[in-house]
């Protein structure tokens, strides 16, 4: 969860850092955001956030090529390609964030 959180404010920082906004007007979007952030994932109860802590945790992968695989790396930010809980996830946040706009 760690992970998706951080590729959340990164994305945050990115959308809001304009060159007219004041970098405490960028602070008071983040920590808005993340205060909902927080406020959705209480409303998913304790099991829940858990269950998706689990899946995200010390989550490791490789590259393939044709000719040979590289060691395994751990995934720091983002979501697994091909899980179905990705998009419950990216839809969870995109609600919340476009409430705002």
């Amino acid at each position: 969860m760690q992970g998706l959180q951080e590729s959340i404010w990164i994305y945050i920082r990115k959308v809001y850092n304009q060159s007219y906004l004041s970098s405490t007007e960028v602070e008071g979007k983040v920590l808005k955001q993340r205060k909902k952030t927080y406020k959705i994932f209480i409303n998913l109860g304790k099991n829940m956030i858990v269950a998706i802590q689990d899946l995200y945790d010390k989550v490791t992968t490789s590259v393939r090529t044709s000719r040979h695989k590289t060691e395994d790396f751990p995934i720091m930010i983002g979501l697994h390609q091909g899980s179905t809980l990705s998009p419950c996830l990216f839809n969870l946040m995109l609600d919340e964030f476009a409430g705002d706009t």
